[in-house]
C-alpha cells in the first residue's frame, strides 16, 4: 500500500452510483415486498453498508479507514433500479472506492435478492459521482451527455430519487416550482432583471453548500439531507431550485430549511413572488 503517514488527516467524502435494469414486473414485484428472499431495499442496504467497512479486505491496496458515515438509497424507475452511495470520513485517504464498492455490493445484492425472478438483470452505470477532501480537492462528475447545463433532472425523477433517501421520515420542499414571465430574479448587489422576464439566473457557492448541509446533518431530529441545485440560467418554464430536508422533529426541520436557504442563494426568485 502506498505510505500515507505523512498526511494530514482532513474531512473526505465520496458520492458513487450503480444502475440494475431490470423487466417491469421483477420491479412491480420489489415494490410490493413480494420477492420471496425478502426485503430487496432493506438488505441490499445493510449490505452496500458493510461492504463499504469491509472494502480493504476486498481491493488490496486499499487502506483500512474508520468511517463515520455509510448511507445507500435507492430510486425506483420503472424498469432500473438507481442506486446511490455516501461515504464520509476524517482521515489521510479518501472514500472513493468504498463508495463505490457499496454501490457494486448493493447493486449485486439486489441481483441475488431477485435473480430466482429474473435471471438477466444487468448492472451498470458503477461511477464515482463527487468527491471532496484531500491534496486533490473537489470533483464532479462530467454531465451525462444530453443533460446540458442544468444540474438537476427533471422534477419528477428528482422527486423519485427525494422519496426513496426519506422512505422513513418526512419529506419538506422549499422552492418548488418554476420560472415563470412575472417573476423577477434577484442578487444581494441588487435586481438582476424587471418583469416580464425570459430567463433567470442562479449561481450558488459550492463551499456554502456543502457547510450549510453539513450544519442541518448535525441538528437533532435530522435523518439526512437532500439538497438539488439549478445553476446558470433557467428559462421560462424550467424548474426552479429544489430543496429537501428530512427528519422527524417538525420544528428542527423547519429551522434547518430556513437555514440551508438562507446560506445558499445568491441569485434566485423572490420566496413572495412565488407566492403570487
Amino acid at each position: 500500500m502506498v505510505d500515507v503517514s505523512a498526511k494530514k488527516p482532513t474531512d473526505r467524502m465520496a458520492r458513487a452510483a450503480a444502475t440494475v435494469h431490470m423487466a417491469k414486473e421483477t420491479m412491480d414485484k420489489i415494490r410490493a415486498g413480494r420477492i420471496g428472499k425478502g426485503d430487496v431495499l432493506a438488505v441490499a442496504q445493510v449490505a452496500g453498508i458493510m461492504a463499504a467497512k469491509k472494502n480493504s479486505e476486498l481491493i488490496p491496496m486499499c487502506h483500512p479507514l474508520g468511517l463515520t458515515k455509510v448511507d445507500i438509497s435507492f430510486a425506483l424507475e420503472e424498469t432500473a433500479l438507481q442506486i446511490r452511495s455516501e461515504v464520509r470520513c476524517h482521515g489521510e485517504t479518501g472514500v472513493e472506492m468504498e463508495a463505490l464498492t457499496a454501490a457494486s455490493v448493493a447493486a449485486l445484492t439486489v441481483y441475488d435478492m431477485c435473480k430466482a425472478v429474473q435471471k438477466d438483470m444487468r448492472i451498470d452505470g458503477i461511477r464515482l459521482l463527487h468527491k471532496e477532501g484531500g491534496k486533490s480537492g473537489v470533483y464532479d462528475a462530467p454531465a451525462e451527455p444530453g443533460a446540458g447545463e442544468r444540474s438537476i433532472p427533471s422534477a419528477d425523477a428528482w422527486l423519485a430519487e427525494a422519496k426513496a433517501a426519506a422512505a422513513n421520515c418526512g419529506m419538506y420542499l422549499l422552492h418548488n416550482g418554476v420560472v415563470r414571465p412575472s417573476a423577477r430574479a434577484f442578487a444581494r448587489d441588487g435586481d438582476l432583471s424587471a418583469p416580464p422576464v425570459a430567463a433567470m439566473l442562479f449561481d450558488y457557492d459550492e463551499a456554502k453548500v456543502r457547510e450549510a448541509v453539513r450544519a442541518a446533518e448535525a441538528m437533532p431530529g435530522i435523518e439526512c439531507v437532500r439538497v438539488w441545485l439549478n445553476r446558470g440560467r433557467l428559462s421560462v418554464g424550467d424548474d426552479i431550485m429544489y430543496v429537501l430536508v428530512g427528519g422527524d422533529i417538525r420544528p428542527r426541520v423547519k429551522e434547518a430549511l430556513f437555514t440551508l436557504v438562507s446560506e445558499l442563494k445568491t441569485k434566485c426568485v423572490s420566496e413572495q413572488e412565488l407566492s403570487e
